[in-house]
């Protein structure tokens, strides 16, 4: 019985021994009359793994504590730590108010048990500044304490000779005034604060000393800005606006208002015996799956390949796919360039079929194709960018950004507000001004304007279409040499169906339907192939994601 009783009473005892916490907490103060500190903190910690895996966190307060005075915020130099009295790893961050110390390596785990750390660091400007008294406060611990601290004693050495009016030891929950668990100690130049109970987690700890008005060194108060300081931030954004204002303007007088572009007419033939895909390029700037898409029915309309559509039964619907088939046919010298470059990376497959499976030759066979058009004609597109005048307008924005910002710190709303509408459009205007700037060659403009022709006779309807002059009889061959021009410029849904019927008339008289069996002869097939062809040349993406954490208060990590 009597061994029951002492096994109950000490039961308490070695859960408490077991459980991680703050065994002991010693921190010395050193408090110089310009108001820096030297802090050494000697923490006796119990760890099993629970919070303390690596080692114990500490969260040193950054934001000023309490209303009553306008103070920055300050931060802290750790200059050494040790645990068990050897050189231990620390790293810190900054978040939500605190200067977090995190003690111990990431990659090593404690072994349970009770280890001594010893923690140094400094910091500057403590002190507050009210009417009447000059305050030393000090945060040992926030109320977001995450373990318990069976002992804590805070020692501050201030200056020799200096008055202390009062003191404070604040402990428990968030704002709580409460300094029934704490005593202070006056000795000579030392003050001393002890907690006389321990603080269960959740539980915070702050300390204060008030001294007379004058005790520390108050820095002078900055001079007032001058008008420079005041209105600099306003000055320099209004003046680059005006000086992007005018250089672009002027620039763009002498050097970037484009030719005159002749009558665009009605051009029943492709303009200089362009391939589909080139002019689909010169037309936009860009390769794109269009122009692709246009290649790939030139080669079928020349018999290089055979395009084909089947019909796949699936569980709630059918679904229907297109079928790459090269003819193996031999490559002639007339056949253009992205054209035989695009052939030759796909004729020595067997049928391709476009099902949404990532295919790699399709892939390469893309690249080639608009390397092989960027190749071409890139040279063409930017003669006339006029890409060296953008440099002094990049300048002028760079300027005005730097100086402005410069200013900021002393600015008012007003002069925030300019920086803010002069960064927005200058840097909008860096994008228009470029555009702007570009002058085409005469011979571009006329190239452009016989594309806009070709793509105008094109979107006609029938009767307007036919009362075209010289408009040639909508025959078979005709009819599929336009169409991948059609396809080049994203048209062929606006007139594929009405040029058709043109073309049915024409091959009822002939008795020949085969060219009805072509899926690239009916309304919607550039689309269809764009979507189906992208699908299966571009490989699946990654996707990849994570949630990151925060800090707390003292504890472990």
């Amino acid at each position: 019985m009597r061994k029951l009783i002492f096994l109950l009473l000490i039961l308490p005892f070695l859960a408490n021994a077991q459980t991680e916490r703050f065994n002991d907490f010693k921190a010395t103060i050193q408090l110089s009359a310009k108001g820096d500190v030297e802090v050494t903190e000697r923490i006796r910690a119990t760890a099993n793994g629970d919070q303390i895996k690596r080692g114990i966190t500490r969260p040193l307060r950054r934001k000023q504590i309490g209303n009553d005075v306008e103070k920055n915020s300050v931060d802290y130099e750790v200059t050494s730590a040790t645990r068990n009295g050897a050189t231990e790893d620390f790293h810190t961050k900054s978040k939500n108010g605190f200067r977090t110390v995190y003690l111990g390596n990431k990659d090593h785990i404690l072994d349970p048990g009770t280890y001594d750390y010893e923690l140094n660091y400094t910091s500057k400007d403590l002190i507050y500044f009210t009417n009447n008294t000059d305050e030393f406060r000090w945060s040992v611990f926030s109320s977001d304490l995450r373990l318990p601290v069976d002992a804590a004693t805070v020692t501050l050495q201030i200056p020799s000779g200096l008055d202390v009016l009062s003191t404070f030891c604040y402990t428990g929950t968030r704002e709580s005034n409460d300094q029934s668990r704490c005593e202070v100690v006056r000795n000579g130049s030392t003050l001393t604060f002890s907690l006389n109970r321990p603080l269960a987690a959740g539980e915070g700890l702050s300390i204060a000393a008030a001294f007379p008005d004058g005790s520390f060194y108050q820095a002078p108060p900055p001079p007032p800005p001058s008008p420079l300081e005041r209105n600099g931030t306003l000055w320099f954004s209004l003046i680059g606006i005006f000086t992007a204002l005018i250089y672009g303007y002027t620039s763009w007088q002498k050097y970037g208002i484009d030719p005159p572009s002749p009558e665009v007419v009605n051009q029943v033939t492709p303009p200089r015996g362009l391939s589909p895909a080139s002019l689909g390029y010169l037309n936009t700037g860009y390769a794109d799956q269009y122009q692709l898409t246009a290649s790939l029915t030139a080669l079928a309309v020349k018999g290089y390949l055979k395009i084909d559509e089947e019909k796949r039964s699936g569980f709630l619907s059918d679904s229907e796919i297109f079928i790459l088939r090269p003819q193996n046919k031999e490559i002639t010298n007339d056949l253009p360039v992205e054209q035989a470059i695009l052939y030759a990376q796909l004729h020595d497959a067997e049928d391709i079929k476009l099902d949404g499976t990532f295919d790699k030759r399709l892939g390469a066979a893309t690249e080639e194709h608009q390397k092989s058009l960027n190749d071409q004609h890139h040279k063409y597109l930017e003669q006339g960018a006029n890409s060296w005048k953008v440099l002094p307008y990049a300048l002028i924005l760079l300027v005005t950004v730097v100086a402005s910002a410069f200013f900021l710190k002393d600015t008012d709303g007003f002069g925030i507000a300019a920086f803010g509408t002069a960064f927005f459009l200058l840097t909008a205007g860096s994008g228009l001004f470029a555009w702007l700037i570009r002058k085409p060659s005469e011979d571009k403009v006329a190239l452009w304007a016989e594309i806009k022709g070709l793509k105008q006779y094109l979107k006609l309807k029938e009767e307007k279409r036919r009362a075209v002059p010289s408009a040639p009889e909508m025959t078979q061959a005709y009819f599929q040499s336009i169409l991948p021009y059609a396809i080049a410029m994203g048209i062929e849904n606006n007139w594929a169906a009405d040029l058709a019927a043109d073309v049915a008339g024409t091959l009822n008289q002939g008795g020949n339907q085969s060219m009805h069996m072509a899926p690239y002869l009916f309304a919607g097939f550039g689309g269809r192939m764009n979507t189906a062809y992208h699908s299966a040349a571009m490989p699946p993406a990654s996707a990849g994601g994570g949630v990151s954490g925060g800090g707390g208060g003292s504890g472990g990590w």
